[in-house]
């Protein structure tokens, strides 16, 4: 084994052993100027993590909801991990793809089978400093008001992802808000940050 499975729980699909674990943590702490100053309560994300045995290295990421919208772990069942492990077999993880992002939460913040996440940091360019001033913004103060606002810059850099766009135009923005400024702000941090970003 690649790593320590302490913690871990065990699942079989067909004669594949994965190891999985349901988490939750803080939102983006390191992303620099991102950190909220007035926020009471940092926001937090759950997620679940799962490995195959034979291949630790092949994550798949499952993001099961932000702040008081999170899904806590003991509604993440052996049966909703096997869901996202066949939803992401179905796009190539763990065979062709060393790691893949689900979204594992619906419309209405109920678990889902899974649905990949747009890969931000492959489309660099919707992150221009309008786009990233704006994310931070709205990590910052809290103003899900500003999504359709972000949606508005996300299209102006070229962006024609539907479902991203969805999310900012469409309800429930304290589960989705998270969620979209999330892909766009750890896209930012991994490098993908533009040379003249609005300071937040």
């Amino acid at each position: 084994m690649g790593f320590a499975t302490k913690g871990w729980r065990r699942i079989v699909i067909g004669d594949v052993l994965f190891y999985w674990t349901a988490q939750y943590r803080d939102v983006w702490p390191a992303v620099e100027g991102a950190v909220p100053n007035r926020i009471p309560v940092p926001p937090t994300l759950s997620y679940a993590a799962i490995r195959p045995e034979r291949e630790p290295y092949r994550l798949l990421d499952v993001h099961c909801g932000y702040g008081t919208r999170s899904i806590a772990s003991q509604h993440i069942t052996p049966a909703v991990v096997q869901c996202w492990i066949e939803t992401a077999r179905s796009h190539g993880w763990p065979g062709t793809r060393a790691s893949l992002r689900l979204d594992g939460v619906d419309e209405d913040g109920n678990l889902s089978a899974g649905i990949p996440q747009p890969d931000v940091c492959d489309n660099s360019a919707w992150l221009t400093s309008t786009v990233v001033g704006i994310a931070r913004g709205i990590f910052r103060d809290q103003a899900f008001d500003l999504l359709p606002i972000l949606a508005d810059a996300l299209q102006d850099a070229g962006c024609e992802d539907e479902r991203l766009l969805g999310r900012c135009r469409g309800n429930n923005p304290q589960c989705h808000g998270w969620w979209v400024v999330g892909l766009l702000l750890g896209a930012s941090a991994a490098g993908a940050e533009p040379a003249t970003p609005i300071q937040p």
